[in-house]
């Protein structure tokens, strides 16, 4: 293939990605997804404080709020920094890929990926993980590439500068891509002090680099201690169903997401199978099915919790990784040249059929979303609060009324540090139980068909007299009850100290 074809093949590939992805986003005049607003706010926080209303240290927030300044809606700007990172995404998984394929055959794979519904969770819900999962792959990628040496492990200058580009965009990026960003860097140490490397210099540099590596993860730790300390394996791992079932059970619209969790672990099963076999009774274990098994264990365990704000789940959208990283390994030796040019075009036929379909896929998403945000925006329009107020609403229209009305809004129980505010709920589907007996401070005050405003201390007395099934009908997560993480309260005491 000719460079010019090659440019222009690119150039198109990116086109349609940008074009189909800003296509789907732009369906709904809203913000994207449940932490859509959260986005938006923390932009326009920035913008016009100079620092964000919640304290984010991610640099995808600085990104989004410069790339912002470049057009006249943050909403709108906000979509076009995902359907530009959507084509990063494809060009990333591409390079990845071709260490294993030639380049159409790597085309598709990461079209493959681009279709994945892991993927449109991190595109509308987790966009710090969507940005972090590029820098994951370009890792990936580099640290693969001297792998593949069955001898020694060459490494120059410039594998160093981009190798420590792309873990710091990983780093910065999410806490999560953060910590395997860094298992992948001590699993590829491993390997060269084991002493895969041909010079005194690199063993003295990849030592020096192993050090640096360490005291970021002693960083890392330090910062996110409350965090782990947070954590109990009662909320990272549910072992009486495997994580494909508990997706299915949870969310009854999630279907192709539970479907494609179902072949993923098939596949993770067969690669581990595989591995085994070889390791056992062949003898071979070679580096680059080392590292892809360690991170399918650490990505892919089927007992993580499936629940969507547990770390269990959105290690399982970091797996497509891993995953098609087995996929690839399993079938190296059955990809073809493409030597045919009828071949050449349908491997691109089928390309763009999986683009095609990461469009249906991303408006899928976006129409199971919980919020109807149209009905949010007629409850914040009727509202009419007084100085020093904090509304409690549930996630998604806490974001939007920060976002369109600069207020306070929360998505937790009140704290302490919220004493001497009046405190209001935005309650949805106001419960049919009695209200005989009860003395409203304020009278409720219907919003919409499903939001009702009413003080939160009165809201507590309509609580008390809720029956076991209405209370199980209403407090879900339209209706907040909880406090917020013990985490997010740690960290907002060391902070003020």
């Amino acid at each position: 293939m000719k460079t010019f074809d090659r440019i222009a093949t690119a150039a198109l590939i990116s086109l349609v990605i940008f074009l189909t992805t800003r296509w789907a986003l732009s369906t709904s005049p809203y913000a994207i997804g449940i932490d859509g607003y959260y986005y938006a706010a923390q932009t326009r926080s920035y913008l016009e404080k100079g620092r964000f209303f919640a304290s984010d240290a991610s640099w995808v927030l600085f990104a989004m709020a410069w790339f912002s300044r470049l057009g006249p809606d943050i909403v709108v700007m906000n979509k076009v920094f995902v359907a530009l990172c959507s084509v990063a995404f494809f060009w990333s998984a591409s390079v990845l890929m071709r260490l294993f394929a030639v380049r159409p055959i790597a085309d598709c794979l990461a079209a493959a990926l681009l279709a994945s519904s892991y993927l449109q969770f991190c595109r509308t819900n987790f966009i710090k993980n969507f940005v972090g999962l590029i820098f994951l792959t370009l890792l990936l990628r580099q640290i693969l590439q001297p792998l593949q040496s069955s001898s020694n492990i060459i490494l120059n200058k410039r594998w160093f500068l981009l190798t420590a580009s792309v873990f710091l965009g990983s780093v910065v990026s999410h806490t999560q891509t953060a910590f395997v960003a860094i298992f992948i860097l001590l699993v590829f140490s491993y390997f060269i002090v084991r002493g895969h490397v041909t010079t005194e210099r690199q063993r003295i540099l990849s030592i020096f680099t192993a050090t640096v590596l360490s005291l970021v993860l002693l960083l890392l730790i330090y910062k996110n201690r409350a965090r782990i300390n947070a954590v109990t394996w009662g909320n990272l791992f549910v072992f009486d169903a495997v994580f494909p079932l508990q997706i299915l059970k949870l969310n009854g619209n999630s279907h192709p997401l539970g479907v494609e969790a179902m072949a993923l672990m098939a596949l993770n099963m067969l690669f581990l199978t595989r591995y085994v076999w070889r390791a056992l009774w062949l003898k071979t274990a070679p580096a680059t099915d080392t590292l892809v098994v360690l991170l399918i264990v650490v990505t892919a365990n089927p007992f993580y919790a499936a629940a969507e704000a547990q770390w269990g789940f959105r290690l399982h959208l970091i797996s497509i990784l891993p995953t098609a990283l087995a996929l690839v390994l399993l079938l190296q030796h059955c990809i073809p040249n493409l030597h045919h040019r009828w071949a050449f075009f349908s491997v691109y036929a089928l390309s763009a059929g999986f683009i095609t379909t990461s469009y249906f896929q991303l408006l899928h998403n976006m129409q199971i979303n919980r919020i109807d945000y149209a009905e949010v925006q007629a409850a914040v329009h009727r509202l009419s609060l007084p100085d020093r107020h904090l509304l409690i609403a549930h996630q998604g229209f806490d974001y939007f009324y920060c976002y369109h009305r600069k207020g306070d809004a929360f998505h937790f129980l009140a704290e302490d540090k919220h004493l001497g505010r009046e405190v209001f709920r935005v309650l949805y589907g106001f419960p049919s139980v009695t209200l005989r007996g009860i003395e409203f401070s304020n009278a409720p005050i219907a919003l919409t068909k499903n939001y009702t405003l009413i003080k939160e201390n009165d809201f507590m007395k309509v609580k008390a007299k809720l029956s076991p099934l209405e209370t199980k009908l209403l407090l879900t997560f339209r209706n907040p009850t909880g406090e917020r993480d013990l985490f997010l309260r740690q960290r907002d005491r060391e902070r003020s100290q």
